[in-house]
């Protein structure tokens, strides 16, 4: 599964982005045949305050997302609004490294995304992340996914994204995940592999909000 996302912040005076993108944005993409969801960064941790996530299937998705929104008059009158209300877009298109892997969206979660390169090449990095570091990591509590950039914006090459049930779960994450030799092992090996991270912190907006 790929991933289209799509960051920005909002104008000043549009305290109404949100549930516009919720009662208006969302549906459209649903008519189209598109599941997109909405999310917040929290605690200002992150690039851009807002986060439109769509899912696709096959990458050409995307083009048919832009000659779907230019199609009609109902998505030529969005994408205006949309430009009106934000400024500072940015778009990336991921790819989800392990689709046999079903992550179980649950609404409300927040999850912390970080941004890093590899420094020892995309085969050795995504072998020891998906091989090692992941298996032992799920074990200790982690649910987590990585996911490579395919065009678009690119904050970095991977993206790793850990659900959280609070902002203060982080607190427990070190000792889950170096508490152990084992762990220990896999942390040292993975700040070697990776980039200094850039992290956000995201929540996906409830329809009451």
């Amino acid at each position: 599964m790929n991933y289209r996302i799509e960051q920005f912040d909002r104008i000043d005076n549009q305290d109404s982005l949100g549930s516009y993108i919720q009662q208006t944005v969302l549906p459209y993409y649903k008519n189209l045949g598109f599941n997109a969801y909405l999310f917040s960064t929290q605690y200002s941790l992150g690039l851009r305050e807002m986060w439109l996530v769509t899912s696709m299937e096959r990458l050409n998705m995307v083009t048919l997302i832009g000659e779907k929104f230019f199609d009609d008059k109902e998505g030529k009158d969005i994408e205006r609004n949309l430009v009106s209300k934000t400024v500072d877009s940015m778009s990336t298109t991921v790819k989800d490294l392990e689709p046999e892997i079903k992550w179980i969206r649950i609404p409300g979660k927040m999850y912390h995304v970080e941004n890093f390169n590899s420094l020892v090449g995309c085969e050795a990095f995504e072998k020891f992340f998906l091989r090692e570091a992941f298996p032992y990591l799920r074990k200790r509590g982690f649910n987590i996914k990585l996911f490579r950039t395919l065009q678009g914006y690119r904050p970095a090459d991977y993206w790793f994204i850990t659900e959280m049930d609070r902002f203060a779960s982080i607190d427990n994450w070190s000792k889950l995940a170096s508490g152990e030799p084992e762990g220990e092992k896999i942390m040292q090996k993975f700040m070697l592999y990776t980039s200094i991270p850039k992290a956000s912190v995201i929540k996906e907006v409830q329809n009451d909000q």
